[in-house]
């Protein structure tokens, strides 16, 4: 049940970005409360028929059409299951293939995947703390899923992570390949210890107010310059907190480059 709830919220949070409405206007036309909407697109309940179909008119598609998605939703992380269950059952190979093939640590390496957003001369970070970490902040971010397109999963972790309007992506501002152990820093991310892969994308949105999803992970969301930025990096790994400021840059220049020129 709880599989297809989440594939049902999934499906439910395109179909209104889709039709590029906030969860505030969602809840203005079909008349249902916006935190119940907000929990139905976590996948946390169980919709009645009744508040489907009021769900389905406001946003002019069928229960059918909505159904159809979830389940594609469904059987896409179904195939993705699948695929690494694959990968992770491969037969042990000899040290003499293991010398030939791909070094078990690129395969060790997990691939991330973050939105950067700018507003002004302004990126949108979030304030968060693991279970027995420090807080840190981090663009919205998280992993991408075995067969999922980066462009999909970075708007569906902002997302989760946030009450965002209208979120969309701009252009693939480029990756960080860091190759190092990070459990150093960030303890809980001791599966990283070879490193990751991260691809950072220029996302925008229609309206700069942000509310956060997950309370339980996220202490913050807030609008940094590029002096707060360089200054909530600072314990992060050289590269990394170089890496961050780049791409915050960027993504400033880019909108500036944009906007109308004023007389």
């Amino acid at each position: 049940m709880a599989e297809i709830r989440s594939a049902f919220g999934i499906a439910f949070r395109f179909a209104r970005q889709r039709k590029r409405w906030t969860q505030e206007q969602l809840a203005k036309a079909s008349g249902i409360e916006r935190s119940y909407l907000s929990d139905i697109e976590r996948g946390e309940v169980n919709p009645s028929l009744q508040i489907l179909e009021e769900i389905a008119t406001a946003l002019d598609l069928s229960l059918a059409d909505l159904f159809a998605d979830a389940e594609r939703e469904r059987d896409r992380r179904r195939v993705a299951r699948e695929r690494a269950g694959e990968a992770a059952g491969q037969p042990e190979r000899t040290p003499r293939a293991r010398a030939k093939a791909t070094p078990a640590a690129e395969h060790d390496r997990p691939t991330l995947v973050a939105a950067v957003i700018a507003n002004g001369d302004t990126v949108l970070m979030t304030r968060r703390r693991y279970a027995g970490e420090r807080e840190m902040w981090s663009w919205p971010a998280g992993h991408l899923d075995p067969g999922e397109q980066p462009g999909h999963a970075v708007l569906r972790e902002l997302n989760e992570e946030l009450v965002v309007s209208d979120a969309r992506i701009v252009c693939l501002l480029g990756e960080v390949d860091y190759r190092e152990n990070v459990s150093r820093w960030w303890p809980k991310s001791g599966h990283f210890d070879r490193g990751y892969r991260m691809l950072h994308f220029q996302a925008a949105l229609s309206s700069t107010r942000v509310e956060i999803i997950d309370h339980e992970e996220l202490l913050e969301a807030d609008w940094l310059t590029l002096d707060q930025v360089r200054e909530a990096t600072a314990s992060f790994p050289p590269q990394l907190a170089e890496a961050a400021l780049h791409f915050a840059g960027e993504a400033i220049r880019h909108v500036a480059a944009r906007s109308p020129r004023s007389s």
